[in-house]
């Protein structure tokens, strides 16, 4: 009855995440220790036996708070016997783990979850009671699969690894207690795997604002947003489309680990200055805007690779806008019908591909001087 109870919880993790404040991200594990066991019997005298286990795991971040661990291990339990007669006992299992787990001060973690555990082989070994050594072991039946609520607490010793104890409740006669002492590595770190950190609230993402990594705050209604944005010092990826945005806060310009940023389908006047000064952006998208001016400072942006100014108000682009040396995607669809590129756009010799109206001035020998170039062009009359 109460392994079928176990069932059920398997869902509950899931049934809880259904939110949209955070996006998960996955950390990775190598973990091992020893299992402190003993049969759950009440017809034998037995005493705990020590044993070692090793394992991998995965674990999905759901929010800062906490995430849902799943872990692959392979293990050894047993007990033994000092009466008249000397026997131990000693088991082998694949153990699979689903446990969610719930993070205090970023330093301990709390967990309650299922662990079933594959009978892999079952073996003992009996001997008179003055014969306590031996290696010769015998297969043994009795034994079988077991599943079990698992119960654990993890404190973060350094960054790499933490430590933890785990206990499994016994459901059945045959069943092993089993007391585990783990060592967690975290892959993540040791390998400098990142993980997905990413938002889709801003007060969500404030919590930790140095851990955020992608921030999406698309249709959020948003008109104005303040300086907080300026704490994401580790951002790498921004997306604001699709709000009321007119400006944008100076203190954007923190944002130095920026390499992609979505302004699109605002209400944008020009491409702010503050922009201008992320270098390290290879991906810019603002499209359908009302952008008619784009400051000198845009030269500022030297790693710019992609670039989207679709259907905005552009007649002109600035002088240094030329320097742009690694830009290889350039959109400038649907601007103004004056629009005039002038002869410096040869010197972007990393183009690959330009979208612009026909209406658009360009050089006449574009096409020469960048055989690799693909030009692409809109007629707004088919339109």
């Amino acid at each position: 009855m109460m392994k079928k109870l176990l069932f059920p919880l398997l869902f509950l993790p899931f049934a809880l995440c259904a939110q949209q404040d955070f996006e998960p991200g996955f950390r990775y594990g190598l973990h091992g220790g020893l299992n402190a066991s003993k049969i759950f019997s009440d017809s034998l005298a037995v005493q705990t036996a020590f044993y070692p286990f090793v394992g991998v795991s995965v674990s999905r971040e759901f929010s800062p708070h906490w995430n849902m661990y799943l872990g692959l291990q392979y293990s050894y339990r047993g007990s033994t016997n000092e009466t008249a007669h000397y026997f131990k006992l000693r088991n082998s299992y694949i153990d699979i783990q689903l446990l969610p787990q719930f993070n205090f001060w970023d330093i301990l973690k709390i967990e309650a979850g299922i662990q079933y555990s594959i009978l892999a082989s079952a073996k003992y070994i009996y001997l008179d009671k003055d014969q306590k050594s031996g290696s010769n072991y015998s297969a043994t039946k009795g034994f079988s699969n077991q599943i079990e609520p698992i119960l654990g607490v993890h404190l973060r010793v350094l960054e790499s690894f933490d430590f933890g104890v785990r206990y499994s409740v016994p459901l059945e006669k045959s069943d092993y207690s089993n007391f585990q002492m783990v060592l967690n590595l975290n892959l993540n770190k040791i390998f400098n795997i990142e993980s997905s950190h990413s938002y889709r609230k801003l007060s969500k993402a404030l919590v930790k604002p140095l851990e955020v990594k992608k921030l999406i705050l698309r249709n959020a209604d948003v008109s104005q947003l303040n300086k907080d944005i300026g704490k994401f010092l580790n951002l790498e990826e921004l997306d604001i489309s699709n709000n009321k945005l007119t400006t944008l806060p100076a203190d954007i310009e923190k944002l130095v680990n920026l390499d992609k940023l979505n302004i699109s389908d605002n209400q944008l006047k020009e491409i702010p200055a503050s922009v201008c000064k992320l270098t390290n952006l290879l991906n810019l998208n603002a499209a359908n805007n009302a952008i008619s001016f784009i400051p000198n400072e845009i030269d500022s942006m030297r790693k710019l690779n992609r670039l989207n100014l679709e259907n905005n108000k552009i007649a002109l682009l600035p002088l240094n806008f030329y320097l742009l040396k690694n830009l290889a995607y350039l959109n400038l669809l649907k601007n103004q019908a004056t629009l005039v590129i002038e002869s410096d756009i040869m010197k972007l010799g990393a183009l690959r591909e330009l979208r612009i109206d026909k209406t658009a001035k360009l050089p006449a020998n574009i096409g020469s001087s960048n055989p690799n170039l693909k030009i692409e062009f809109y007629n707004p009359s088919n339109q």
